[in-house]
């Protein structure tokens, strides 16, 4: 049990490393794209999981 737990969580921590790595204030290339926050329009969302927004895309990169 222990062993799944922490291969659990393991996994976990890596997705959400990985999530925020590809967040839109990280800038990976400076020559493609070196503002990538600038492309959020007013009606998207950047979050996993917002219960109070009503948005019509979820932005990704």
């Amino acid at each position: 049990p222990l062993a799944a737990v922490m291969g659990a969580f393991i996994c976990g921590v890596t997705w959400y490393g990985f999530r925020l790595a590809r967040g839109p204030d990280v800038v990976w290339s400076r020559k493609t794209n070196p503002y990538p926050w600038l492309s959020i329009q007013p009606n998207m969302t950047t979050k996993i999981y917002d219960p109070h927004g009503d948005f019509e895309k979820s932005w990704s990169r």
